[in-house]
């Protein structure tokens, strides 16, 4: 979903016969307030399943990251220690570097770790797939952080964070409810 805000006055104008022309077709105000429901019970269960799969997919993206972070480090060490015996190089302290890259290599089995990351990445990235495809990763970037309930459809100006209109109603309409800059809104229209 791309998104783009209006600035020109002739662009506002245009906007605002867009948003008339929307609330017209999405008007609800002979319409009652709706009753408050429960879903049933599969689609309570769908919900925590969804949350238990997201959970379990941010588990793995920390592990890879993690397992990423500790093959870097190993690698830059057995880097230095290697150097450090080019430098001893006809020396006696050579054997002793020879040594201390040896005891080094044989403490962490990292062709094991490389592959663990590669099928932790693989795993991830399937996971990822699922979750795109039951559009629950797609709808938390563009749901409203503070009602956590709409799409945004504001953008505040100068300090970027997006919300929905009606939570930018309810506020001062000062600041932003986030990081509290004096902001101006603008209103965002999907180009889909």
């Amino acid at each position: 979903m791309e998104f783009t805000y209006m600035d020109s006055p002739l662009q506002i104008a245009l906007g605002t016969l867009l948003e008339r022309a929307v609330e017209r077709v999405t008007s609800t105000e002979n319409e009652q307030p709706l009753p408050d429901v429960e879903l049933p019970e599969d689609w309570n269960d769908f919900s925590v399943k969804l949350f238990s799969y997201q959970t379990e997919y941010k588990k793995v993206l920390i592990e890879v990251k993690r397992n990423q972070k500790k093959i870097e480090e190993y690698e830059k060490n057995l880097a230095d220690l290697t150097s450090m015996t080019h430098v001893f190089h006809g020396t006696q302290f050579q054997q002793k570097f020879e040594e201390l890259v040896k005891d080094y290599k044989s403490t962490i089995d990292i062709d094991k770790l490389k592959e663990d990351t590669r099928h932790l990445r693989a795993v991830s990235s399937k996971m990822k797939k699922v979750l795109e495809n039951t559009n629950a990763e797609q709808q938390t970037k563009f749901q409203c952080f503070v009602c956590m309930d709409r799409y945004v459809d504001t953008f505040l100006d100068p300090c970027g964070h997006l919300m929905c209109s009606s939570c930018w109603n309810r506020s001062q309409k000062i600041s932003c409810p986030a990081c509290r800059t004096q902001s101006r809104p603008k209103r965002i229209y999907t180009l889909n």
